[in-house]
């Protein structure tokens, strides 16, 4: 049974599509949004967002990032921006998936650092679990698949049909409830919020949401934590110290899955320290990718 979601009024298509920035490369599952910026023949860092993206959230790090140095790659996650919302589930096969197709389609070069933020930290784990001999090192910014705890609306949102009729009436104002309540420099929601709505406006996103959110949202990812920890590959956890989600319980169940774990709290910054202080975590992921392993 399928509803009509308040507020997507338009089709995802070419005219759309005209007006992103950034380029499109058609890979399993529909065609995928992504944008790559520094030096060709610099360190390559892969940046995947969270479950309401999209990719735009990167940009004050990617373009940090780049101006170091760094060859980074970031996109839109299917059903997120401006990547297709194919009519799927919307696990974290898929999203593996989307990732490998987008390296070898591209022809980057391989190992990379991957840039996990939370949905995407569950997401770069289970790579590097996967493909262990692509990736050279994890940063976890905020990341989900811990100690697992939703607010009672999206709990409801899991009930079938219950959930997608929430959604279909309540599921603009939940997202943008979520990310404003994480965001702790509020001088910045303005901005913030204009990209996670633009995406909005385009039919299947959330669909692609509430999908997400069934099929990753109650998902306990720990043992994947700890096997990439165990794997002898160098992993940095980056928290905000105001993130209302990721409370202190998580970050040290995280230095107990993976001891060698380096941390690095950013003040001042809650779920989105990345786009609240993109400088000060630009400084630490380079500290940390030049550290000796």
């Amino acid at each position: 049974m399928h509803f009509p979601f308040v507020g997507e009024t338009k089709d995802l298509d070419e005219d759309a599509r005209g007006f992103a920035p950034g380029a499109f490369i058609r890979l399993c599952a529909g065609q995928t949004h992504y944008g790559i910026a520094g030096p060709h023949d610099g360190r390559v860092v892969v940046l995947i967002h969270g479950i309401a993206g999209p990719m735009g959230i990167w940009e004050p790090l990617a373009h940090s990032l780049a101006s170091n140095g760094f060859r980074v790659l970031y996109y839109d996650l299917f059903g997120r921006g401006y990547s297709d919302r194919p009519v799927s589930s919307y696990d974290i096969d898929l999203f593996i998936a989307q990732l490998r197709d987008l390296i070898s389609g591209l022809s980057i070069a391989i190992p990379v650092t991957l840039v996990g933020w939370s949905l995407g930290g569950m997401i770069s784990g289970t790579y590097a679990v996967e493909f262990p001999g692509e990736v050279d090192r994890l940063v976890l910014i905020a990341p989900a698949g811990i100690e697992v705890s939703l607010p009672t609306i999206s709990r409801l949102g899991m009930i079938p049909i219950l959930g997608d009729i929430i959604m279909s009436v309540l599921g603009r104002r939940i997202v943008l409830r979520s990310v404003s309540n994480g965001l702790y420099k509020k001088d910045l929601e303005e901005t913030f919020l204009s990209l996670v709505t633009d995406q909005m406006q385009y039919r299947g996103y959330l669909r692609a949401f509430l999908s997400t959110m069934r099929s990753c949202g109650y998902e306990d990812v720990s043992e994947v934590y700890r096997k990439a920890g165990s794997d002898n590959l160098p992993v940095l956890l980056i928290s905000g110290s105001e993130d209302p989600s990721i409370p202190s319980s998580v970050q040290g169940k995280l230095r107990e899955l993976i001891p060698d774990l380096k941390h690095h709290e950013i003040v001042d910054t809650g779920h989105f320290p990345h786009y609240e202080r993109p400088e000060e975590v630009t400084s630490r992921i380079i500290e940390f990718l030049h550290s000796e392993v």
